[in-house]
């Protein structure tokens, strides 16, 4: 999977002093937990929320809503992927 390799890509860097590392925010614990630099059970717009407090910045927290019905689509699956 794409995700996981760029995390494992800046794990194997950072030995190297390439690479600050990585951080992990996760409900469930992954495969892995153990090369992070930090592992912050959350849910991520938790995470997100604070850090953003932190810095003293506002986020625009306005859901989503489609523009025009160009933007959405049908999608021929069942719940199942048939």
């Amino acid at each position: 999977m794409n995700s996981d390799r760029v995390v494992v890509s800046a794990f194997k860097r950072f030995p190297l002093k390439q690479s600050l590392g990585g951080v992990i925010v996760s409900l469930q614990k992954t495969r892995f937990d153990h090369l992070s630099c930090l592992r912050i059970f959350s849910k991520i717009d938790t995470v997100f929320e604070i850090l953003m407090e932190e810095l003293h910045q506002s986020a625009n927290t306005t859901p989503y809503s489609p523009l025009s019905l160009s933007d959405l689509f049908q999608v021929p699956y069942d719940e199942c992927g048939a």
